[in-house]
């Protein structure tokens, strides 16, 4: 069996060099053993290499994981959840390493595969346009026949109320295990997902602040690891400008749909993005998006659970399947 890379770092040198030198003696038959005391040096490496086990301190910084397979956190905080007690002895905390490396090649392996697995982008520069009861109603009718994932990016969503849903885990604790090797990542889904009807949602941000600290390419790991990890056929985004690198994120998505209005103020509004898009390189985003005008509707229900039973949602199954028969054309 070929030899698998195992890493350890940590800027304290001589506690993770006492660490290297037991697993370089117990366990070099097994894997190919790495030491890094500096963050530059392990970046450096994973620009080029595949670790498949990365043993770190918890204050050292990894810029890119996506050539770890499984990390291991060390803490010298004893009750502190994901994470290994760093005092315990050497041979207690490689076997407890070595067990979550053996969890995500497990995930890995047993993973279902989804064929086609689509992306759908939800963003429009209107403001008050139904966008998310569009994005919403679209989930409840995709996941009556396939797994669906729903995520909102809203400044505020108003989640917590719609929903009464209080103190739950939201997307940036998802950001969070993602960003930490993805380990159980599906797992972690599980654990953490709210249901409306069939669709399922991950609790939006309670406080729009922290999307300012979230670099783009956190948010495409995110979406990397949601699309190999899971088994959701469909990914609503439910997008705005908070999110850094909003252009590369609806860039990735297979459908995009942009709600218009024949309002000149709205027209306008699309029309300016719609140029920003061509004058920045993004006009791929344009060959797969489609403009949506929504139609005046009697009553649009304000309960999620009812929004699959109204005038709306057959309004929206006529877009969907509209799409669904340009697809098979298309093949």
């Amino acid at each position: 069996m070929e030899k698998r890379n195992l890493g350890l770092c940590g800027n304290k040198s001589a506690y993770i060099e006492r660490m290297y030198e037991y697993v370089f003696e117990n366990y070099s038959d097994e894997f190919n053993v790495f030491l890094f005391t500096k963050d530059d040096a392990l970046n450096t490496f994973l620009k080029g290499n595949k670790i498949h086990l990365l043993i770190k301190d918890e204050e050292f910084d990894i810029k890119d994981n996506e050539n770890v397979k499984a990390v291991a956190v060390l803490s010298d905080n004893k009750k502190k959840k994901e994470a290994i007690y760093k005092y315990n002895p050497c041979d207690l905390i490689v076997k407890q390493a070595i067990e979550i490396l053996a969890n995500a090649e497990k995930e890995e392996a047993g993973k279902k595969e989804v064929k086609d697995k689509c992306l759908i982008g939800v963003y429009t520069p209107i403001k008050r346009s139904f966008q998310t009861t569009f994005s919403v109603t679209l989930g409840q009718i995709l996941s009556k026949e396939n797994k669906a994932l729903y995520l909102n990016f809203e400044t505020y969503s108003g989640f917590e109320s719609l929903c009464r849903v209080m103190e739950k885990r939201d997307i940036f604790d998802l950001l969070y295990f993602s960003e930490c090797g993805a380990v159980n990542f599906g797992d972690r889904i599980d654990s953490m997902k709210e249901r409306i009807g069939n669709l399922d949602y991950i609790s939006p941000a309670k406080t729009y602040v922290k999307y300012s600290e979230i670099y783009p390419e956190q948010w495409n790991r995110l979406l990397t690891n949601i699309v190999e990890k899971t088994n959701y056929k469909y990914v609503i985004l439910d997008l705005s400008e908070q999110v850094n690198g909003l252009l590369d994120v609806l860039k990735r998505c297979d459908r995009v749909y942009t709600i218009t209005d024949e309002d000149k103020i709205a027209s306008a509004k699309v029309a300016q993005y719609t140029n920003m898009l061509k004058e920045s390189a993004y006009e791929e985003i344009l060959s797969k998006t489609e403009n949506i005008t929504i139609p005046k509707f009697r009553e649009i229900p304000s309960e999620f659970e009812m929004l699959p039973y109204s005038e709306f949602a057959n309004y929206i199954k006529k877009i969907v399947s509209f799409d669904n028969e340009e697809e098979k054309n298309a093949d």
